[in-house]
């Protein structure tokens, strides 16, 4: 049996459909979230008759047709009238499928023909419509045939068939980068149980991408370290530890705005709510997690491809220890959203209003009756403080420098330690600077002030066989340059070396030799105004860090 369903909308409608600036990761959210929503509207229904029930989406891709496939609750007659109509918003637009174009525009973006079949929950037809972009652009049809055929009453699904794929979109083909991206936006809906979680779980969903099975979400943990301070106190080697999380119930923040209403400019009040957590990543475990993530309904919309770093909450440098290791989810309420769902609707002031009071949570943050600053804790924590962990390396390095050492080792400590560095080897040294062999980064130029004098210093990273660093000083312009070789087994037989923060401290500590070789010398030339200077220099290096 067939019917006809309206597509009524003009031709170049359907043309700014297909040259949307989007992506693929956006139009394959459309796509669950429209199963989600179903899912949500049904699932009192769908658990009646099967109390075991769990949606499942499985999108796959074989290089020529794409299939998404859900055993949610079918869109039943009335909706599938307006299935394939834009801009005709649903009755609910409380959920992820607020605009009533999510579907249409996404299938028209990455394809140009592509089919939709139903079978909704309570009825006892399956529907099937072909939607063919080139013949409906070049005839202007206004009405696509749907076929019916007879079904189980308590059949439930809807697949969507994406043929004739724009290539331009999906090659190359970004199989884990969809994988990992899909996993983190609906992670709420992938969770395990968790009493920490559980404030911001949604009903689990069995998600399945390109025969990639299980696919769960796996949290990223918080540090279970003492107190900076209590690790700073003498003797005190049994610090109790914390574990460094920080979850806040909804949060009214309250702003007025001016908007326009009668052709009159008038005040309106206006409330957003906000929950969430914020926490410190374990050690060594920061790359890719840290940062901050915005939900609306459920699911990310902001950060989950590019962090949101709040001033007010990590800092404002990247190598700040605060921006390297917290981390967290901020979920929003009476918001709304841009059109292609990636944008939340909040000015960067009332932004910052936000990141500001949830920073002042984390200042005073109480574990056990005890209150601490949870930012303060992100800066100043470092992975080995501590007396106790201070032993322990000082142990280690005695009983490797009580070793017999080999006999070419011996050697070549010695040859180090008696040789002359005369006239002839510093020309050797300044020769090779002036090369820059294999040189492959620099920093930009910095200022510096020694003495009475600003020092340009230049710092250059280079792939070299020899020297850990070299330096040439040019007086008459007062110019510092600096080579450091990153191919060092300093760098290259020590792997924590080349990460971050460890890398930046290492750098500044060379830098610091260079311009406390220089302030010596200034000084009066004596070994030990080197010292002096680089004791000096050194706590404002590291200082600058944080």
């Amino acid at each position: 049996m067939k019917d006809n369903i309206s597509i009524e909308w003009e031709s170049t409608g359907y043309s700014v459909l297909k040259n949307l600036n989007a992506s693929v990761l956006g139009i394959f959210c459309e796509f669950i979230d429209n199963s989600i929503q179903s899912f949500q509207e049904k699932k009192e229904l769908l658990r009646s008759i099967d109390p075991n029930y769990k949606l499942r989406i499985v999108i796959d891709y074989d290089g020529n047709e794409i299939s998404i496939e859900d055993n949610a609750g079918g869109i039943d007659a009335e909706n599938f009238k307006r299935a394939l109509k834009p801009a005709n918003r649903p009755d609910n637009t409380k959920g992820l499928n607020e605009f009533g174009l999510g579907m249409k525009y996404a299938a028209v973006w990455i394809s140009n023909e592509w089919e939709l079949i139903s079978s909704a929950i309570g009825e006892d037809q399956e529907r099937r419509v072909l939607f063919d972009y080139d013949k409906v652009i070049k005839n202007n049809l206004k009405e696509l045939p749907v076929e019916k055929v007879k079904t189980n009453p308590n059949s439930h699904f809807t697949k969507v068939l994406l043929r004739k794929l724009e290539r331009k979109h999906v090659e190359p083909w970004q199989r884990k980068y969809l994988i990992r991206h899909l996993r983190s936006i609906y992670r709420n809906f992938l969770r395990d149980e968790n009493h920490f979680y559980n404030d911001f779980k949604q009903d689990n969903i069995e998600l399945i991408l390109f025969k990639e099975p299980n696919l769960n979400w796996e949290e990223y943990g918080f540090l279970n370290k003492p107190y900076f301070k209590d690790l700073r106190i003498a003797e005190n080697e049994e610090a109790k530890n914390y574990e460094w999380k920080f979850k806040f119930p909804w949060n009214d923040i309250s702003y007025s705005e001016e908007v326009l209403s009668n052709d009159k400019i008038v005040k309106k009040e206006s409330v957003i709510k906000v929950c969430g957590f914020v926490g410190i990543l374990p050690d060594g475990d920061h790359e890719g997690k840290n940062g901050f993530v915005l939900f609306r309904r459920g699911r990310a919309v902001e950060g989950s491809d590019q962090r949101i770093y709040p001033t007010d909450i990590s800092g404002k440098s990247a190598r700040d220890f605060k921006h390297i290791r917290l981390y967290g989810e901020l979920h929003f309420q009476n918001v709304d959203i841009s059109f292609d769902k990636t944008k939340l609707s909040i000015n960067r002031e009332r932004r910052d209003d936000i990141f500001s009071v949830v920073a002042n949570m984390l200042k005073r943050v109480n574990y056990g009756g005890r209150e601490f600053n949870l930012l303060n804790q992100a800066r100043e924590h470092r992975a080995n403080d501590g007396i106790k962990s201070t032993k322990k390396a000082i142990e280690k390095y005695k009983e490797k420098a009580s070793k017999e050492k080999s006999e070419t080792f011996i050697l070549k400590e010695e040859k180090a330690a008696t040789e002359v560095y005369d006239k002839k080897y510093e020309e050797k040294v300044n020769n090779r600077i002036n090369q820059d062999v294999g040189v492959f980064q620099e920093v930009p130029i910095s200022k510096i002030k020694i003495g009475e004098n600003e020092y340009s210093l230049e710092l250059k990273f280079n792939k070299g066989k020899d020297d850990l660093y070299k330096m040439e000083e040019i007086t008459d312009s007062y110019d510092i340059k600096m080579l450091v070789n990153v191919n060092h087994p300093l760098f290259s037989r020590n792997t924590d070396f080349n990460k971050e923060p460890v890398f930046s401290t290492l750098i500044e500590m060379i830098k610091c030799m260079g311009v406390s070789e220089i302030k010596g010398k200034l000084s009066g030339g004596e070994m030990k105004h080197f010292r002096y200077a680089f004791n000096d220099y050194i706590g404002v290096f590291l200082n600058d860090l944080r």
